[in-house]
């Protein structure tokens, strides 16, 4: 996958019975030289050039206006037993002979990024489940929210909310990145607000910076905002990155490249998909110089000086995780580990050497199984096993005892432990940041909040306090079922009667900065449970 995140999760699963159970992310100009031959370097800038007229796509029938705050429709449960903690809804359109189209942005119980869901009002008052518009597209997850008399509606499309998974604009493919929300929520907690970059049919597009405190290297994504001021967000489909991540790039030397480049941005791990891009252009066009072409004929650049701040970014990001044969500052530029494409869009995308990406991904947790009495259980991961103790195979099978001890093979273990790859994730936007020597009274806390108990705690914390960044700050953020479920699914049998999985992003910070806090909570423990965590592990 090209633009896949890849991350690494040790899941240590603890499988419950009982009560008392736990289980445990162009346009070039050439730069004037005195020399014979001038070498081509980047514009920092792209020459506006007029755009075609838009045809905006039209539903009879209906009149988008501004989303009004509505108050509690109770069209949702809204309890632990449903898994939702919230929904804030909002008329977006009204509709001839009377009726209306109502949004509701929902929250998760646990540690989760809001959903999108959209209903549809008829002229008799009656509600019904848009089930094409909505985050929630499967009967067996939808079904449970809905409340009594709430109808669901497997066939209305509005092709006002209705844009492709593929969409060009100014002579760029985009492509859908698994993220949505109110577009209003965009240019919050230090971010910067969007920037208009063209219109489609379905709407205007924003760029959106994804970290406030990025200057020179940092993410982007592009957001489409839809007729009922949602969004859809997109990065760019590279044509020249084929699925394997391999750079269809000849150098100027005349060699074709054979290494694996990312676009992704400098995260820890499978954070949300955004693209790596020049924030400092100040004097780009003398920093960069032509390196090579792409198998389209589109030029890509190298950069010219190891102090400049774009390989600064870059080797500051290969460090992470190395402690041996680590290259110097000197030998790291001499590596072409990073170059840089110019799209249609006028952003300087950075490609990074997967050879010299940081080694921070995703994983370490640990996981115990308490079931109610002695069972055997079967557990399977719906992603690639790398390493696995005990042996995975085609999963696990395991003995589980009311003491918490696993058997299998005339062994016994504490837990089940393995290492994998998974998916990306959405844009983190809400969390705590709290001040370094906070940091372990404030884990304990919340981790009592999601249902862990002192056990699991404890083991939480001697693994990962070790680990939390040296820095004056640190940003904790939960996720929960949902998001773990797309990462990392799993299948347990006998099926559980309650599920518990959080998993712990966190990166260290030079200053404060404001984030919506998270509404953190956990279901209560019935018959089987299991219990799963994990977190950013920086190898």
């Amino acid at each position: 996958m090209s633009k896949t995140f890849k991350i690494l999760l040790i899941i240590l699963g603890v499988l419950i019975i009982g009560g008392g159970g736990t289980y445990v992310y162009f346009k070039f100009v050439k730069k004037p030289v005195a020399t014979p031959t001038p070498t081509p370097s980047i514009s920092a800038t792209k020459s506006a050039t007029p755009s075609p007229a838009i045809s905006t796509v039209v539903d009879p029938g209906v009149t988008w206006i501004t989303p009004q705050v509505l108050g509690d429709m109770k069209l949702l449960k809204i309890s632990n037993d449903s898994g939702l903690s919230e929904a804030k809804y909002y008329k977006v359109a009204n509709l001839s002979g009377g009726g209306e189209l109502i949004l509701a942005k929902v929250t998760y119980e646990g540690p989760a990024f809001p959903a999108i869901f959209r209903f549809k009002k008829n002229e008799e008052g009656k509600y019904a489940y848009l089930v094409k518009h909505s985050s929630e597209k499967e009967y067996a997850q939808f079904s449970k929210y809905l409340a009594d008399g709430v109808l669901e509606d497997y066939n209305t499309i509005y092709q006002s909310l209705s844009a492709p998974d593929f969409i060009s604009i100014r002579n760029t493919t985009l492509k859908y990145a698994n993220s949505e929300g109110l577009f209003e929520d965009l240019g919050q907690n230090n971010q910067p607000k969007p920037k208009e970059v063209g219109e489609t049919p379905y709407g205007k597009f924003y760029e959106t910076q994804v970290r406030g405190d990025s200057t020179d290297v940092g993410g982007v994504i592009y957001n489409l905002k839809l007729a009922d001021s949602s969004y859809k967000g997109y990065i760019i489909k590279f044509d020249f990155i084929t699925d394997d991540e391999k750079a269809q790039v000849t150098w100027s030397d005349g060699n074709k490249n054979s290494a694996k480049y990312t676009p992704e941005s400098y995260v820890g791990c499978a954070m949300t998909a955004s693209d790596n891009v020049i924030l400092n252009t100040n004097n780009l066009a003398d920093r960069l110089q032509v390196g090579g072409k792409t198998n389209g004929g589109e030029d890509v650049y190298i950069v010219t000086k190891e102090d400049d701040p774009i390989i600064k970014a870059a080797y500051e990001n290969y460090k992470i995780g190395r402690t041996k044969d680590v290259l110097s500052l000197s030998d790291f530029h001499k590596k072409k580990p990073v170059f840089i494409w110019k799209s249609g869009l006028g952003v300087n995308v950075v490609f990074t050497g997967r050879d010299y990406a940081g080694l921070a991904e995703c994983g370490k947790p640990v996981i115990y199984l308490y079931p109610e009495q002695e069972m055997e259980i079967s557990v399977k991961l719906g992603t690639k096993i790398t390493e696995s103790l005990p042996e995975y195979k085609d999963g696990w099978k395991v003995l589980a005892l009311p003491t918490g001890e696993l058997k299998l093979d005339d062994k016994t273990y504490p837990y089940l432990y393995w290492e994998g790859t998974g998916q990306e994730y959405s844009l983190v936007n809400a969390g705590t940041v709290v001040a370094k020597k906070d940091v372990e009274k404030t884990l304990k806390k919340q981790m009592q909040q999601l249902g862990l108990n002192e056990k699991e705690t404890a083991d939480f914390l001697e693994f990962w306090l070790p680990k939390m960044p040296n820095a004056p700050y640190v940003r904790l953020t939960w996720f929960g079922n949902k998001l773990m479920d797309r990462l990392a699914p799993i299948s347990v049998t006998p099926k559980p009667k309650t599920v518990i999985r959080v998993f712990l992003d966190f990166e260290g910070l030079g200053s404060k900065i404001n984030l919506p806090p998270q509404k953190l909570s956990a279901p209560e423990r019935k018959g089987f449970t299991v219990v799963e965590w994990g977190g950013l592990l920086r190898k």
